[in-house]
Order: structure tokens, then sequence, then C-alpha cells
């Protein structure tokens, strides 16, 4: 289409229109941060068994993973 073919972004979902724009707002705070997805699958893991544990309840890897949203939120 004319768009790609001038380098425009071509959003056509919800998902990646948040995306883009926390993509954005963290260029312009400047804290963009790169990081494997593992590391990212990591933190997400440690954040959700530090908010559990914190009310005394143990947290497996599977029940992270399936408790993760898989959309980008919106803000």
């Amino acid at each position: 289409t004319a768009a790609v073919a001038r380098s425009v972004p071509c959003l056509t979902t919800v998902q990646a229109l948040a995306a883009a724009v926390q993509g954005i707002d963290a260029l312009n705070h400047g804290d963009v941060d790169v990081r494997s997805l593992q590391e990212h699958a990591e933190r997400l893991i440690s954040a959700v068994r530090a908010q559990f544990g914190a009310l005394g309840t143990e947290v497996s890897t599977a029940s992270v993973t399936a408790s993760v949203p898989s959309a980008v939120p919106m803000t």
C-alpha cells in the first residue's frame, strides 16, 4: 500500500496502538530499556510472586504465565 511504501506505520489492532503509544511515551521520557523475552518473563514472574508472597500464597510459574494478560494494557 501507499502507507507502507512511504514508511508510515499501519496499526490494525488496539494492542498494537497501545504498544506504539507506550513506546513513544518511553522514548519521550528516556525510559527505553532493551531486554530479552526471558528477562521480561523473569521480571513478571518475580513481580507476581512478590505480590502473592506478601499474602502468604505460593505461586507456580505456570499459574503466573496463565495470569499475565496477553494484551498491552492501556494506561
